[in-house]
């Protein structure tokens, strides 16, 4: 851990940026399973 402590700050900001990122790219295939998961309960009240 105490390899981390010496790096640049630039690059703690690029780290950070990517699990933004990262977990942004998580939203639509979770939008996707949620939708067809609700769609295919709406369908079964039918």
């Amino acid at each position: 851990m105490a390899l981390y402590f010496g790096l640049p700050r630039d690059i703690y900001i690029i780290a950070l940026t990517e699990f933004v990122l990262a977990l942004g790219r998580f939203v639509f295939p979770f939008l996707s399973l949620l939708y067809s998961a609700t769609v295919s309960q709406d369908k079964s009240f039918n």
